[in-house]
C-alpha cells in the first residue's frame, strides 16, 4: 500500500514537472529555456528597461535600492510636489525594515513607511502586470496616484491598522514611458515589518505563467507529503 501511494506520488510530481514545462513553452514563448526572472537592479529609487524586451528578458524582480520614507504615508502627489524627498533614503528591498538604520539607529518592527521606484520604460507595452507578495503586515500599492492594490489597512497606528496576508496580481496601462511604483506598509503585529519580498513586473501572460509555476511547486510539495 505505501509502495502503491508513493509510485503515485512519483506519477503526480512527474505530471506537474511537464505542466510546468508546457506553461513555460505556451505562455513564455520566446525564453528559450533562460531563467523565468530577471533582476534587473532597482539603482537610488530608479528602474531602468528602457532596454527590456518581454520575450527575450522575461519578467522583472523588483530588487536593489528603493526610495524609502519612515513614519510617511506618501502618495504619487507627494512626490510629485517634490516637498518630500529630502526625507527619504536608500534602502535595500527586499528586507525586513528593522535592518535600516536612520539617524544611526535601527527601525524598529513595528511602524509604518512608504516605498517608492520611478520605472522608465521604453512606452511600447500597452499594459503590465504586478505580481504583489504578501508584506508585512498591511500595504497599499500605488501607481502614478491610482490605488491598484489594499492588503489590510495601512495606518499611522496600531488601533488603525488591519493585518493581513493577501498576495495579488493586477494588471495596469502606464500612461507615459516614466511611473512611480508607491507602497505604502504598515506593521504592528510582527517583529519585523516590510516588504519581505519582492513585487516582480511583466506581461499579464509572464505573471501569469509565473503564477501556474508556483501554484505547481505548492502541488509538489503536497503530492509528496
Amino acid at each position: 500500500m505505501v509502495k502503491k501511494k508513493k509510485r503515485y506520488s512519483i506519477l503526480i510530481i512527474i505530471i506537474i514537472i511537464l505542466a510546468i514545462a508546457a506553461s513555460r513553452t505556451v505562455l513564455l514563448p520566446g525564453l528559450n529555456g533562460k531563467q523565468l526572472t530577471k533582476e534587473t537592479k532597482i539603482v537610488q529609487g530608479e528602474l531602468d528597461m528602457t532596454e527590456w524586451e518581454p520575450q527575450r528578458d522575461g519578467v522583472i524582480k523588483l530588487a536593489g535600492a528603493w526610495s524609502f520614507y519612515w513614519e510617511r504615508l506618501l502618495t504619487t502627489d507627494d512626490f510629485n510636489r517634490g516637498d518630500t524627498l529630502e526625507a527619504g533614503m536608500y534602502v535595500d528591498v527586499p528586507n525586513v525594515w528593522n535592518h535600516y538604520q536612520k539617524e544611526g539607529k535601527h527601525l524598529p518592527g513595528n511602524g509604518y513607511g512608504t516605498y517608492r521606484v520611478k520605472v522608465k520604460t521604453d512606452g511600447k507595452a500597452a499594459s503590465l502586470a504586478l505580481k504583489i507578495p504578501i508584506m508585512s503586515t498591511a500595504y497599499k500599492v500605488i501607481i502614478d496616484g491610482k490605488t491598484v492594490a489594499v492588503n489590510g489597512e495601512v495606518a499611522e497606528t496600531k488601533d488603525r491598522a488591519v493585518a493581513a496576508y493577501l498576495p495579488q496580481t493586477i494588471v495596469f496601462q502606464p500612461t507615459a514611458k516614466e511611473f512611480d511604483i508607491v507602497v505604502q506598509v504598515s506593521n504592528y503585529l510582527y517583529a519585523r515589518g516590510g516588504m519581505w519580498f519582492a513585487l516582480r513586473l511583466g506581461t499579464e501572460g509572464q505573471i501569469a505563467g509565473l503564477n501556474k509555476e508556483e501554484f505547481a511547486i505548492e502541488m509538489i510539495i503536497w503530492a509528496v507529503r
